[in-house]
C-alpha cells in the first residue's frame, strides 16, 4: 500500500513540474490575475449613495452621510423613508464597504468561474495526450504502475498545480482590489472563493483532464474539452443561480423583517451553497473510477 502510493505521489509531483515546464500553468495564473485586475479597472466602482452607514442602535435611529459640499461626514437623524429604504441586514455597518465586497464577490463567484470554467478545461485536457506526445507515457507505461493509480497521481499533480495558482491570482487580485476600490470585507470575499470558485477549479481541471484520457492525439483532446465546457458551465451557472437569489432576496426591501446581520446572511448563503460545491467535487473521482475500470476491462 505504502509502495503504491509512494508511485502516485511520485506521478503528482512529475505532473506538477511538467505543467510548470510547459508553461500551461504560469500561462493561465497570469491570464486570470490579469483578466480579474482589468474587470476591476474597466467596471465602474459601486456606489452606494451619499449614505454610509445606518446606526439604528441609538433612538432616535441615525445616518452617517457624506457632505456633497465638502465630502465630509456628517451624522443626522434618519427618516423614515431612508430607514425603510435599507434593509434593516444593511444597517450598522459602512454601506460602502458592503458595495465594494459584493462586487468583488460578484468577480469571485460569477467572471472568474466563466474564465475558468473554459481555460482549465482546455488546459489540462491535453495533458496526457501530451504525456503520449513527448513519449513520457511510454516510460511510465513500462513500470510496475496500475493505470488507475497513474490517472490518481496526474490528478492529484493537476489539483496541486491548481490550487497553487488560484492561491497566487486570490492574492494579487485582493491587493490590486484594495488599490483600486478601496476598503471591502475581506473575510467575506475568500468565503466566496473557497466555497465555490476553489471547488468549480478542481472540477473544471479534473473533467478536463479526465473526459480526455483516452484521446490519442491532441486534437482529439481539445476536441473532447470544448464539448465538456457547456457542461461546466451550465453546472455553475445552476449553482450561483441558487446563491445570488437567496443572497438578493434577503437583500431585497422584501427581507425587511429578518434581524440578522447581512453578514450572517452571507454566512448561511454561502455555506449552503458551497455544501452543494463541495459535494460536486465528487464527481471527478467518479469520473476517475470509471476511466479506471475500462482501462482494466480493456486489459
Amino acid at each position: 500500500m505504502n509502495l503504491m502510493l509512494g508511485k502516485i505521489w511520485a506521478v503528482a509531483r512529475m505532473e506538477l513540474r511538467l505543467a510548470w515546464r510547459r508553461r500551461a500553468l504560469p500561462v493561465v495564473t497570469v491570464f486570470l490575475a490579469l483578466a480579474l485586475i482589468g474587470f476591476l479597472i474597466l467596471v465602474p466602482e459601486p456606489s452606494s449613495g451619499d449614505v454610509v452607514l445606518v446606526d439604528d442602535t441609538t433612538s432616535p435611529a441615525t445616518v452617517i452621510r457624506i457632505d456633497p459640499a465638502t465630502g465630509e461626514l456628517m451624522q443626522q437623524p434618519a427618516s423614515a423613508e431612508e430607514l425603510a429604504a435599507i434593509p434593516p441586514a444593511m444597517h450598522n455597518q459602512r454601506l460602502d464597504v458592503l458595495a465594494n465586497s459584493l462586487q468583488m464577490i460578484t468577480f469571485a463567484t460569477v467572471i472568474f468561474p466563466v474564465l475558468v470554467g473554459v481555460t482549465l478545461v482546455l488546459v489540462f485536457a491535453e495533458t496526457l495526450a501530451l504525456d503520449r506526445q513527448h513519449r513520457v507515457r511510454e516510460l511510465l507505461d513500462a513500470a510496475p504502475l496500475p493505470p488507475g493509480a497513474y490517472l490518481a497521481g496526474k490528478l492529484i499533480g493537476v489539483w496541486l498545480g491548481v490550487l497553487l495558482a488560484l492561491a497566487a491570482v486570490v492574492a494579487v487580485f485582493l491587493i490590486s482590489a484594495r488599490l483600486l476600490l478601496g476598503r471591502f470585507d475581506g473575510g467575506q470575499v475568500l468565503a466566496g472563493w473557497l466555497a465555490m470558485t476553489v471547488p468549480f477549479s478542481l472540477i473544471s481541471s479534473g473533467l478536463g483532464l479526465l473526459s480526455a484520457a483516452r484521446a490519442g492525439t491532441r486534437r482529439r483532446a481539445i476536441v473532447i474539452g470544448l464539448l465538456v465546457i457547456p457542461c461546466v458551465l451550465l453546472l455553475v451557472t445552476l449553482w450561483y443561480i441558487g446563491f445570488w437569489t437567496d443572497l438578493l432576496a434577503f437583500l431585497s426591501t422584501g427581507a425587511a423583517s429578518t434581524q440578522l446581520s447581512f453578514n450572517q446572511l452571507f454566512v448561511s448563503t454561502v455555506g449552503s451553497t458551497g455544501r452543494i460545491a463541495w459535494a460536486c467535487v465528487l464527481i471527478v473521482p467518479a469520473l476517475w473510477m470509471l476511466q479506471t475500470g475500462w482501462a482494466r476491462w480493456r486489459a
